[in-house]
Formats: structure tokens, C-alpha cells, sequence
């Protein structure tokens, strides 16, 4: 799925992440976990091409990230947007149906109906002509979450899709990023809960003070490791 190697990324005058290498296995359900402030968000978008990168290597599927962005599916911190933009869920759903080459194209018919089925697929298609303004914080993420499935990609990368929603929509997202595991979609979300890390995901990124660990979550996931990632400010992070 992913190939970083010596990566660098500086943000605001900070080294936010120096010189970092690791491998991650296509085909599988990867937890992205640090603390507060270790890189986790700038990695996301170092990858995605939406911060530069100062030094290193991405390879994505084998290649570089212009080269397969159609493959490419990213949701980013809900945070991020402007929510009081005056647009309805279908709109925001069939953004994902664009591509690059395409911006200015008409939608078609068969974008419209892959919209439509994303937002079935998330349990909101009731919803598709509402006010992106007037939904809940946990309703906003799902649409996140069809807009990018409307884009039929092979990797998916999520900026803390469960963070501030009901259980019961975090648990609909995970059910269906394990449906989408099942059908080969590769998949990366950075995540919050240390609870819920062994229950969620195959593999694991671990950002520490010093570098990165990866593999998979019983081998990375350890009192010890989280010890060090964490300087014992453990639970939810």
C-alpha cells in the first residue's frame, strides 16, 4: 500500500517528522496512533500532496502519488471544513465522483446513481438534499465517509473519522471499513482511542519521539512501545 522512506516534513518552521521509513501492507485495515502534536495529520497530507515535502520518498501502490491520485480516497479532520458552506449532501458526495483532468465536467448519470449509493452505504440516504449546515457532527462524517467512497479508490486514508460521534455511527464506519477490507480496499485511519486499537485494526503505524514503528498490532501495540510514544499519558490520546 504505502512506502515511505527517510521522509521529511517540515511545518511552520518545525521538523515535524525527520527522516522516517516504514512499509505498509496493501489489502488491510492500518491504525495511524501517536500523541498529540507527533505528525499524524502532516503525514496524512505529506502523502496526499497537500503539504511539501522537504526530503524523502512516498511510493503508493508501487508508484508516486501523481501518478495513481485517482486511486487515492482521503478524508480529512471534520474540523477542517467549512460546514456553513451553502451546499446539500449530494453535492458534497458527488465531489468525490471529480477527478483532476475532469474538474469542470458535467456530472452523468452513473455519477449521480454512485453518490446515491454511497450514502446508502453510510445509512444517510434520507438525507441527500439537506443543508450540509443543519446535520450533526456524526451525520457531517458520514458524508465525509460517502464522499469518499463515491470515489471508487483503492486506498482510503482517514484523519480521525471517529472523532466526536455517537457509538453508534463509529460503529457503522467500522463495519463498513471491514467491509471494504474484505473486498480489497486498502485503508489507513489515524485514530484517537487507545481502547479500541486491537479490536479495530490488522496493522499499525506508531508515531514515536525518534521515528516510527510498523507492523503488525500485537507486535507494535505494546505497553512498552506506547510507553515511549506516549511518556505514560495513556487512554485516550
Amino acid at each position: 500500500m504505502l512506502k515511505v522512506t527517510n521522509l521529511s516534513i517540515h511545518y511552520r518552521e518545525r521538523k515535524v517528522l525527520d527522516n522516517i521509513s516504514f512499509d505498509l501492507p496493501a489489502r488491510q485495515l492500518i491504525g495511524i496512533i501517536g500523541a498529540n502534536g507527533s505528525g499524524k495529520t502532516t503525514l496524512l497530507k505529506g502523502i496526499m500532496g497537500l503539504l511539501p515535502i522537504q526530503a524523502g520518498k512516498v511510493e503508493i501502490l508501487g508508484e508516486s502519488w501523481e501518478r495513481v491520485r485517482d486511486r487515492l480516497a482521503y478524508v480529512p479532520q471534520r474540523n477542517a471544513v467549512d460546514w456553513d458552506f451553502p451546499a446539500s449532501v449530494l453535492d458534497v458526495v458527488l465531489m468525490g465522483r471529480l477527478k483532476p483532468r475532469t474538474f469542470f465536467s458535467r456530472y452523468t448519470a452513473e455519477d449521480k446513481r454512485i453518490a446515491q449509493e454511497s450514502l446508502e452505504q453510510v445509512q444517510i440516504a434520507d438525507l441527500a438534499q439537506r443543508q450540509i449546515s443543519k446535520l450533526s457532527g456524526g451525520q457531517q462524517q458520514r458524508v465525509f465517509l460517502a464522499r469518499a467512497l463515491a470515489r471508487k479508490a483503492d486506498v482510503y486514508l482517514l484523519d480521525e473519522p471517529f472523532a466526536a460521534v455517537d457509538m453508534a455511527t463509529e460503529q457503522t464506519i467500522m463495519e463498513l471499513l471491514q467491509t471494504m477490507r474484505e473486498v480489497g480496499k486498502s485503508i489507513a485511519v489515524v485514530h484517537h482511542d487507545l481502547n479500541t486499537v486491537t479490536a479495530y485494526f490488522d496493522y499499525v503505524l506508531l508515531l514515536m519521539p525518534d521515528g516510527v514503528l510498523a507492523g503488525k498490532t500485537a507486535d507494535i501495540f505494546t505497553p512498552t512501545n506506547l510507553q515511549k510514544a506516549f511518556g505514560g499519558r495513556l487512554g485516550t490520546i
